[in-house]
């Protein structure tokens, strides 16, 4: 199973592609998944539950969001940041509070600076 878990789309800023068409593509690219991942914002990628209904019987998408935490960029999935007032705290304590949450947090760029 391939599954893209940082995906960005117009809704984040640094790519153009509206998200429909970002799940067009990662369908003819063949993928079994994509995880809409904007940054810094859950709301960002609120529209992705609209898509996975249209597009269900070709691709799962996912929900999450690309954070800043004190060491950098992480993934986190699970857990609408928006409502924590956690931006740059350390990434001990965000895993901490996500984990509690039913949430998890991966690395977005592990192998950066």
């Amino acid at each position: 199973m391939k599954i893209d878990l940082h995906i960005h789309s117009a809704n984040s800023g640094d790519n153009f592609t509206n998200p429909e068409e970002v799940v067009t593509q990662a369908i003819e690219r063949g993928l079994d998944g994509i995880a809409f991942t904007e940054h810094y914002s859950y709301e960002a990628s609120e529209g992705a539950e609209a898509l996975q209904e249209k597009f269900r019987n070709s691709i799962m998408i996912f929900r999450g969001v690309e954070f800043s935490a004190a060491e950098g960029h992480c993934l986190v999935f699970g857990v609408n940041t928006d409502r924590l007032s956690l931006k740059y705290a350390p990434l001990a304590d965000l895993v901490q509070i996500v984990n509690e949450n039913g949430g998890v947090v991966i690395p977005s760029h592990p192998f950066r600076g």
